[in-house]
């Protein structure tokens, strides 16, 4: 959203239509509670209303120019669904180590998984095999401690090291929402020139350097259970595993794990979270 009356380079325009699919829309911030419904209808119409008022009163004024957003809206169900009458409640321990009892979903069958030392991994595809969830469960009291070196390489050691074997599942039920600035993480990343009155340099947009960025907004909504998962997409053709397992694994999500939900092909990660506390 821009506001009337501000000019964005051409070459800017045709970049978004050209490479995302996007465009810009003028709306007026000095009308700027207005503006802010009218972006929040925007991104809860894209999310199926999982996300609403993505930004809150009083982050847009009259000296607003320009909101940047993007949405995501994932749904699918599992290729192998949980049965709902194997669900029962059962013990979830959390970081501190208290234990709280939630729905836990079991399942026996092949699946990809891997356990290791102080690391236990499963795979579960979604319908349609183009996308899975990948979750992550270090040793009991340990998360916050894999969280601090884990990165892409990482990950990919584990993506590989996952085989087919035969799994006894449990895994609970969530449904989580959060919603924080990003504007911290990303002067700690690096970008605080861009959030710098008059140091900021978005000449490529327009040519006054007057731009700045105010502020870095994020919402998500994940919800897994039996059938699946929604997430605020896509499905397609179904993949079958043939090959008999050569494993066999117990694996129980019962204490805080990490979950991400993956473009199999591309190995883009749509979603990344923590579950921490599946109440």
């Amino acid at each position: 959203m821009g506001a009337e009356r501000f000019h964005v380079q051409r070459a800017v325009l045709n970049t978004l239509s050209a490479n995302y699919g996007a465009g810009l829309k003028t709306v007026d911030f000095n009308e700027s509670e207005n503006a802010r419904e009218l972006i929040n209808l925007w991104v809860a119409a894209q999310t199926n209303d999982k996300i609403k008022d993505l930004i809150p009163t009083g982050v847009l004024n009259a000296l607003t120019r320009l909101v940047i957003t993007n949405a995501v809206y994932f749904k699918a169900a599992w290729m192998n669904q949980f049965e709902t009458g194997d669900t029962a409640q059962g013990s979830f321990t959390l970081a501190d180590g208290s234990q709280v009892e939630v729905p836990m979903m079991h399942a026996q069958r092949s699946m990809q998984a891997f356990v290791g030392e102080g690391l236990e991994a499963v795979e579960l595809p979604y319908e349609g095999g183009m996308y899975s969830m990948l979750l992550i469960s270090p040793a009991q009291g340990s998360l916050a401690k894999f969280e601090k070196t884990f990165d892409a390489e990482q990950l990919n050691a584990i993506l590989g090291a996952l085989n087919t074997a035969s799994v006894t599942l449990s895994l609970p039920k969530f449904k989580l929402e959060s919603s924080f600035s990003l504007s911290g993480a990303m002067k700690t990343l690096g970008m605080s020139d861009a959030f710098s009155p008059g140091i900021a340099d978005f000449s490529g947009m327009e040519s006054t350097r007057s731009l700045y960025i105010s502020d870095m907004l994020h919402k998500a909504y994940v919800d897994v259970n039996e059938e699946g998962t929604e997430a605020a997409a896509a499905t397609a053709i179904a993949v079958g595993m043939t090959s008999m397992p050569a494993e066999s694994y117990t694996i129980n999500f019962d204490h805080p794990f990490i979950f991400l939900i993956r473009d199999i092909q591309t190995n883009t990660i749509l979603f990344i979270g923590r579950m921490a506390d599946p109440r």
